[in-house]
């Protein structure tokens, strides 16, 4: 396709260096397999940080984009299109009930937003399932709550029953909205479509992106009936909003995840992961808790390896394993959900060789 020839040192050369990627450059992916370009194979652990929900190169969602591309790629937000319909009333079908609109998504950790400014006043950031301290600080002037039902770059931890109800409560009396960032839970992550419904929590306004388009950039917001109507034409614009090419995919996804089997098998292959941590931490005790919902899961590790997370990570490349980390001490797994049982198993095999080398620097060191 081209003579140029480009390595890992070509990123230090010609990009701006504000990402450290792996030494190894990835160059095809099929289902939970991806080969770099020497053609070593690695097992997917990652799903390019719950993005890629049904694997890479499914063959639906080829099929559709192949079928749309010859369609219509982009047409603007001065039309509409039969894609973006379609996937607005699958999504508002499946949920609460109201209307979609693409939009850009909201971040709340400080590392993401220094350098950049004059930062938006007014906002206010709490401990995580502390509900008393939420109920202090909401009041009158509360414009919205934002809360992630799992927090995933946070160190995978998910919420309490009792605190999203007690949000729910405290929005409701104080006349402040309920948002829910489902940006990585959300499309099938936990088990269920989105987490709010494992929770029985309905927020007012749910943000939806990653898996929504298994890695084809797209991002929705839902929101009910009532604040809809709040919305104008002219107040919010975006060029991409609403992409055909996007939407049809992405509602290609939400048709094969929000499919009840493939829902039960996340539970079925969540309990296997975990039942491969329980006996990895038997042999190395490496981990003090084992934590998430469906294919979110975090692993804290124990105090004698503490901050070793990113060893973790670099020797299971090593070994042919993409994985995450959420923090200097928590590994995180967030795979395909159909993830083949067999690749699973074997990534684990080669988790462990992985984790068998950490152990044993650890101890030499001590």
């Amino acid at each position: 396709m081209t003579d140029i020839n480009v390595t890992r040192g070509t990123f230090d050369e010609v990009m701006v260096p504000v990402f450290a990627p792996a030494n190894f450059v990835p160059d095809r992916g099929r289902g939970s397999r991806v080969w770099d370009t020497e053609g070593k194979d690695y097992i997917d652990f990652a799903g390019g940080i719950a993005v890629t929900a049904l694997g890479h190169a499914h063959p639906e969602l080829l099929k559709v984009l192949h079928e749309q591309g010859e369609k219509l790629w982009h047409i603007g937000n001065g039309y509409t299109n039969a894609p973006v319909l379609r996937l607005a009333k699958r999504l508002t079908d499946l949920t609460f009930h109201g209307r979609t609109f693409f939009t850009v998504s909201v971040g709340g950790q400080p590392k993401y937003a220094e350098g950049f400014g004059p930062q938006p006043q007014g906002i206010r950031h709490l401990p995580y399932n502390d509900l008393e301290k939420a109920r202090e600080a909401i009041g009158a002037k509360t414009c919205a709550v934002i809360v992630e039902p799992i927090q995933g770059e946070g160190g995978v931890l998910p919420a309490d029953p009792a605190f999203l109800e007690g949000l729910r409560e405290a929005c409701d009396q104080h006349g402040a909205l309920l948002i829910f960032d489902e940006v990585q839970t959300g499309v099938g992550r936990t088990g269920s479509l989105y987490a709010y419904m494992q929770y029985g929590v309905t927020p007012d306004v749910l943000t939806t992106a990653k898996a929504l388009g298994n890695g084809f950039p797209i991002g929705a917001m839902l929101t009910t009936n009532d604040i809809a109507s709040h919305f104008k034409v002219g107040v919010h614009g975006t060029t991409y909003g609403g992409n055909p090419l996007g939407a049809s995919i992405a509602e290609k996804v939400v048709e094969l995840i929000s499919d009840p089997k493939l829902l039960a098998g996340v539970t079925e292959r969540s309990e296997a992961i975990r039942a491969h941590l329980a006996r990895i931490n038997e042999r190395f005790s490496m981990f003090r808790e084992v934590r998430g919902k469906g294919l979110l899961i975090g692993a804290e590790l124990a105090d004698p390896y503490k901050d070793r997370a990113k060893d973790v990570l670099n020797a299971a490349a090593a070994n042919g394993v993409i994985m995450l980390i959420a923090g200097p001490n928590v590994l995180r797994f967030a795979p395909s959900l159909i993830m083949p049982i067999a690749d699973l198993d074997e990534g684990f095999r080669r988790i462990e060789k992985a984790i068998a080398e950490v152990a044993g620097e650890a101890v030499a060191a001590r």
